[in-house]
């Protein structure tokens, strides 16, 4: 009895109606000694340590849970390589899977531009933008065209409809453009004659640019047609 006191008083707090029932059984039914008692340390243990993490739990500050950040991939780097639209014309200007030349190419290409735009600068130029990176962005935005055309056949015939070109084929248009002009530029290395696509682009001159107006022309001679969208 003495036992069962001691048990139903720790647990006045009555959480558990369970705990206090089984005591209740075993001083009712006056169970051996030894069973009585590994049952009473297994009710004090758990009625100690469920009473202990609720009042941690009650006293503990509420913290945001902060969430581990992603490991980065095997490839990625802090690199100027990191960078989304370097990435993409990296591996549209690639070949027969050789990444690591494409990479090559591209770096020695950005530092041609470096060399030569800083040149400039000491020439006298002040406002010669130094940073390759961003020589190579305004490029690529330079030479994004507007408007295109797609085939529609009405009657028999086909007609070129202008319509209005998605982002994503704007920049493709732009890379393919500025590598295959680069390909077709006399002279010798890809990084010099790249470096020279991406500077006459930067500046609006070039094959890239004349293709790009062509299109836009070839676009507004065809706008009588752009009904046939629908």
């Amino acid at each position: 009895q003495r036992r069962y006191t001691v048990i139903y008083a720790y647990n006045s707090s009555a959480w558990d109606a369970i705990t206090m029932s089984v005591a209740r059984v075993f001083a009712e039914k006056r169970v051996c000694v030894k069973w009585w008692w590994c049952a009473y340390c297994r009710i004090q243990l758990f009625s100690t340590s469920r009473s202990f993490f609720n009042a941690a739990d009650a006293t503990a500050p509420s913290q945001s849970v902060q969430h581990v950040p992603k490991a980065p991939e095997s490839h990625e780097s802090p690199s100027f390589l990191h960078d989304p639209v370097a990435k993409k014309f990296i591996n549209c200007m690639m070949w027969d899977g050789k990444k690591t030349l494409s990479q090559r190419l591209f770096k020695e290409t950005l530092e041609i531009v470096k060399q030569t735009q800083l040149s400039r600068y000491k020439s006298g130029e002040k406002e010669a933008i130094l940073d390759p990176l961003a020589l190579f962005h305004k490029a690529i935005e330079n030479s994004k065209p507007i408007m295109g055309t797609t085939g529609v056949r009405r009657g028999g015939k086909l007609f070129h409809v202008p319509t209005a070109l998605p982002a994503k084929r704007q920049q493709f248009l732009a890379m393919k453009w500025l590598i295959h002009a680069a390909r077709d530029r006399n002279g010798n290395g890809m990084p010099k004659k790249l470096a020279a696509e991406f500077l006459d682009a930067f500046n609006n001159e070039g094959t890239v640019i004349k293709k790009k107006q062509d299109l836009h022309r070839l676009a507004e001679a065809n706008r009588a047609f752009a009904h046939f969208r629908w």
